[in-house]
């Protein structure tokens, strides 16, 4: 609340309510704006107060709308007669403003009143919010269709705060706080054992890595898939479907840091043609070497699916790599959200452990498939070359078994038995091509 002092004012009062039956806590803290400073909400036309430095925050399960007011002009010194211009229509004057978002996540999953008043407390000034927090964007009035507002992702499960400063100067916050996501906690742990098994035996048994995988899409389409497999026996084109998969989780990592937030993929076009480049990145370069492709790409989504699990029970961020692009490609206006997942010490610690487990899982497929055949061979083709279609031997070449005489072999018995005009018996059964 913005309280602007008069010349020679030296008290002020404030009155605070509660609806509740029961006694609630509250966190009060008064701090002094200078003058040369711009007035938040002092250009307001839609909030309940005259000058409302308030963020309204509205939020789905996706996303958060946090909305504010445009700054008015500074008040200048108390020794002077102070009447409130608004300047909102100065275009020259609102150029000059910058609204910055800046961001503090609570620790995951821990929603206890000392860490919501903690956080507060490290979120008052603009030098605790340079120190504490981290910016996330900001924008300007320049445009006269630009809304007053940021468009945040949401992160069940962990608390935010989200504090606007403009120009540096003058701040204002919110704090947020979100229920966990504990019914999602039996399918985790079901692709945690689904990881393991496609980190380390993933390569070993190709065609069912082919149906799990798949699945993912539908079981008709991994039906197909693995059909024609059998068929075709082209390892080329069933091994790209693990390698789209594995550039799809690359190219969510990409968009996952401050990359993805650059105001150029505000364009659904931009942002998906991006995103499909980042998803060919790892096939178009590793196809070549099926086997390799194969084996990095079972170890890269396997020790992934492996980390959601310890990343569901800390409530850290890991899954929400692959969440923000299923939300980008299920709401079209999600392209404006910007991505502002924590990344604290819990998310470094699982961030190794993926890399080191995607490391051992890949040196075991290698080590366990060295000197082997590449890729398990098709049923029909192992079916043509042992029960060829013209197996069926003209009676020309047909020759009746030889029975053995018993008799001793003398100068005149031929040195080749079991031939048929000089050639031997089994290459006579099939016909020269």
């Amino acid at each position: 609340m913005v309280t602007v002092l008069e010349a020679n004012q030296t008290e002020v009062t404030w009155y605070i309510m509660s609806n509740q039956s029961q006694d609630v806590q509250a966190l009060v803290a008064v701090f002094p704006i200078s003058g040369n400073a711009p007035l938040i909400g002092g250009c307001n036309l839609e909030f309940p107060l005259e000058n409302d430095a308030n963020l309204l925050v509205s939020y789905t399960t996706t996303k958060n709308v946090v909305e504010f007011q445009w700054a008015n002009t500074p008040l200048g010194p108390r020794s002077t007669p102070r009447q409130i211009m608004p300047t909102c229509e100065d275009q020259v004057y609102q150029d000059l403003l910058e609204y910055s978002i800046h961001v503090r996540y609570l620790p995951g999953n821990n929603l206890s009143p000392e860490r919501y008043f903690e956080a507060l407390r490290k979120m008052l000034t603009p030098e605790d919010i340079i120190q504490n927090g981290v910016k996330v964007s900001s924008m300007t009035n320049r445009d006269i269709s630009q809304k007053p507002e940021f468009l945040m992702a949401a992160y069940p499960g962990t608390g935010v705060v989200y504090t606007m400063v403009v120009t540096a100067k003058t701040p204002t916050g919110i704090i947020l706080m979100f229920c966990t996501g504990a019914a999602w906690l039996g399918l985790c742990c079901v692709l945690g054992v689904v990881g393991v098994f496609l980190s380390f035996l993933g390569h070993r048994f190709f065609k069912t890595v082919l149906l799990s995988v798949t699945v993912i899409l539908s079981v008709v389409s991994a039906t197909l898939w693995v059909v024609m497999y059998e068929f075709l026996g082209v390892a080329t084109i069933s091994v790209l479907l693990s390698g789209l998969l594995a550039g799809y989780l690359f190219s969510s990592i990409v968009f996952y840091t401050p990359f993805g937030n650059l105001s150029y993929w505000n364009r659904p076009f931009n942002y998906a043609m991006a995103f499909t480049c980042g998803v060919l990145a790892i096939p178009v370069f590793i196809l070549a070497y099926t086997k390799t492709l194969n084996i990095l790409s079972c170890s890269f989504v396997g020790t992934y699916l492996i980390v959601l699990v310890p990343d569901m029970f800390l409530s850290s961020g890991m899954k929400y790599v692959v969440l923000t692009s299923i939300r980008h490609s299920t709401d079209i206006s999600y392209v404006n959200v910007l991505n502002t997942a924590p990344f604290t010490i819990k998310e470094i610690i699982l961030t190794c452990v993926w890399f080191l487990l995607f490391l051992l899982g890949a040196f075991i497929q290698f080590y366990r498939d060295w000197g082997r055949q590449d890729f398990p061979s098709s049923r029909r083709r192992c079916g043509r070359r042992v029960e060829p279609e013209n197996d069926r031997v003209p009676a020309r070449y047909s020759v009746d078994p030889e029975e053995d005489s018993g008799e001793d072999p003398d100068e005149r018995s031929p040195l080749l038995r079991h031939t048929v005009n000089g050639h031997h018996r089994d290459r006579a059964l099939i016909p020269p091509s």
